[in-house]
């Protein structure tokens, strides 16, 4: 697979699993949810299926789906705007599915 560079700031973002930190929780999908943005916005058609490392997390993504895995609990932030229909979705320990709004394809691609 070919891989794709694109240089943007970041901001660390921890995901803690405590009950007193749901609005830091919910910040965190919100950083989720624009990686996943960029990822999108920049996939060039040919694939279906890629994978972008965001600071200590790995985004993979497969058709419609993009699946997070988040490693340290901490994940980076980075916006681009792409249709995204909010859907967030626990599927394993610490990986979770978004749902975008429409489909799209993808090579990997590499952000940092």
């Amino acid at each position: 697979m070919a891989a794709l560079t694109a240089g943007v700031m970041v901001s660390g973002i921890g995901l803690a699993g405590r009950t007193d930190d749901a609005r830091r929780a919910t910040q965190g999908f919100e950083a989720l949810v624009n990686a996943a943005r960029l990822l999108c916005s920049g996939a060039p058609g040919g694939s279906l299926s890629c994978r972008v490392d965001v600071g200590s997390g790995v985004i993979r993504v497969e058709g419609r789906k993009v699946s997070l895995v988040l490693r340290g609990n901490v994940v980076r932030e980075a916006t681009v705007p792409v249709p995204f229909d909010g859907g967030v979705r626990e599927i394993g320990s610490g990986e979770y599915v978004l749902t975008l709004v429409s489909g799209w394809t993808g090579e990997e691609i590499r952000i940092g």
